[in-house]
């Protein structure tokens, strides 16, 4: 049962009502209780794991909104299954090369996990539920302005044991 965050139907809810309750309880403020806000952070962390889980009533209006690291651990986990695939994260979004034009079977691997396929670059990109690019940048300006980190993987078991 929650105390602090009754009635909260949307993740822009709960983000908005912990602003407040944060300005109000904090232990520097005239008004605040460390005891309260102490509980009323952990309320707040609960709920926000059980909305980033999909575990709440309002999951699509949560995913909305944000994407997480977990949204990225949980995509390249998947990625890291698609044989042959080289995984790149620039900025916020995560680019994915090696994959041949004839394999389809990949290109719906790569559809399921929420990428999608850049003409442009030849390559395939999560750009997350919150990116809204418009710039038309090569790679190498992406890399420049964001950073960029190229995914290593382990290889699988079957090929330690041979």
């Amino acid at each position: 049962m929650t105390t602090f965050f009754a009635n909260i139907k949307t993740f822009k809810e709960l983000k908005e009502n912990y602003r407040k309750l944060a300005q109000m309880l904090h232990p520097d403020k005239e008004t605040g209780n460390a005891g309260k806000f102490i509980q009323m952070k952990k309320e707040y962390d609960k709920l926000f794991a059980k909305m980033k889980d999909g575990k709440f009533d309002t999951e699509y209006e949560f995913k909305q909104h944000t994407t997480t690291t977990y949204d990225f651990k949980d995509i390249i986990d998947k990625l890291i299954f698609v044989q042959g695939a080289d995984i790149e994260i620039c900025g916020s979004w995560i680019w994915v090369w090696g994959i041949k034009w004839d394999e389809k079977e990949k290109h719906e691997q790569l559809k399921k996990i929420g990428l999608v396929f850049a003409k442009s670059k030849k390559a395939w990109v999560f750009k997350g539920t919150e990116s809204k690019w418009r710039k038309n940048m090569t790679m190498e300006q992406i890399r420049n302005e964001f950073g960029s980190e190229k995914i290593g993987i382990a290889p699988n078991k079957k090929m330690l044991e041979n």
